[in-house]
């Protein structure tokens, strides 16, 4: 999902950034309810009838998870340029972004599933 703030670069290089950003998430409950999810309905309905990417544009706004292009502002990442282009992401520590799911965000996956 978030590969695509490094829509330029290698899947190497992007991997790795997007690594780095993975390591300070605070969504990483709410990407564990979208994944079981997911698991279930590809499980459900076949691996061809189901998008992954589509499966997250739509589950991802549901759960509030904040979206690629609004990312590395609302979480305090600034990429950093090597002779290559971007090589790192340096995150502002003082920038935090609260995780907690407010009321209208599904807390089980019978919850996500009914509002997919």
């Amino acid at each position: 999902y978030y590969l695509r703030i490094f829509p330029e670069l290698q899947m190497k290089t992007a991997s790795g950034l997007t690594t780095s950003l993975w390591s300070k998430d605070t969504f990483k409950n709410q990407w564990a309810l979208v994944a079981k999810v997911y698991s279930f309905v590809r499980d459900e309905i076949g691996r061809s009838n189901i998008s992954l990417t589509r499966f997250l544009d739509i589950a991802c706004p549901i759960m509030d998870i904040i979206p690629p292009h609004l990312y590395l502002v609302a979480f305090g990442w600034t990429v950093q340029y090597g002779e290559d282009g971007p090589d790192d992401v340096i995150k502002d520590e003082s920038v935090t972004v609260d995780a907690t799911p407010d009321d209208r965000v599904p807390r089980s996956e019978m919850e996500l599933l009914r509002r997919l």
